[in-house]
């Protein structure tokens, strides 16, 4: 753009380009009268442009450090003269700009190149638009918001950006952070019960396993006095004494083969017979 303006004010020429999007390249001569124009601060202002300092004594026109928060200095230059913002399909922008994460709305069509849009409003800094970004990924994924806008939710976030304005984060949002924590705590909390759900169920399978190996005299001799009458007092203090004094160790020794784990229970039944009577 800057390079249009000072050839229609008759200030530079074009001398040769080559074109490639790697290989091209413009060349422009300054025409003599042009050079004073050029150094005087009043015409440079009058045409819209502001002077960077390159190192040099007299400097050079481009891009002021406030004026983008692109870097042009890394930007390619295509034939036209203007900069190129792709480089084999990579975004050249600062670093805190390459930072800002797009994909959360990558569904809706939100690109590099939107934000590159964004960027050149020069009004919102990289942390306001990606929180922006993720407030209303988050909005049109758990709120519908999609329902609420008028026309496309594209063309919504990229309205209210472009006036400068931050979106605001529904009274629901967590932030991608806060959102993984919570869902790690309740996919541990599921796995954990499950886990003590499962152990449950076969803590009374292996329960009703052993029991049936039980004799009358070996019932009799597991439990009190009070509770060798059969029934659901004799029940409860069988499965105490399992829980208390079989599972523990029947747990760590679980087979998958039917024949190993026959062999447990009848030890256990021993070891747990021996017990009682000492």
């Amino acid at each position: 753009t800057a390079l249009k303006r000072l050839s229609r004010a008759g200030l530079i020429e074009l001398v040769s380009f080559q074109r490639g999007a790697k290989t091209g390249f413009t060349a422009y001569k300054v025409h003599p009268h042009g050079r004073e124009i050029l150094a005087s601060k009043s015409a440079i202002s009058s045409l819209g442009f502001k002077r960077v300092q390159t190192g040099s004594d007299t400097g050079s026109l481009g891009f002021s450090s406030s004026s983008s928060y692109t870097e042009p200095q890394n930007l390619k230059t295509t034939t036209t003269g203007e900069p190129e913002l792709f480089n084999d399909g990579a975004m050249q922008l600062s670093p805190d700009w390459q930072e800002v994460e797009c994909s959360p709305l990558s569904g809706i069509g939100f690109t590099q190149t939107h934000l590159v849009q964004i960027i050149r409003q020069n009004v919102l800094k990289p942390e306001v638009v990606q929180q922006s970004i993720y407030a209303f990924a988050f909005d049109l994924r758990v709120n519908g918001k999609a329902k609420e806008v008028r026309g496309a939710p594209l063309n919504y976030f990229m309205g209210t950006l472009r006036k400068g304005i931050e979106y605001a984060p529904p009274e629901n949002y967590e932030t991608p952070q806060a959102e993984a924590r919570r869902k790690r705590i309740e996919y541990l909390q599921r796995a954990e019960q499950q886990k003590r759900d499962d152990e449950q169920k076969l803590l009374d399978l292996e329960f009703l396993s052993w029991k049936r190996e039980l004799s009358e005299s070996q019932i009799v001799a597991l439990v009190p006095e009070w509770a060798r009458k059969p029934g659901q007092i004799q029940d409860s203090a069988l499965k105490s004494h399992f829980e208390e004094n079989v599972w523990p160790e029947l747990r760590t020794n679980i087979s998958g083969s039917d024949e190993n784990e026959r062999q447990n229970i009848q030890k256990e039944i021993q070891r747990s017979l021996t017990e009682a009577t000492q």
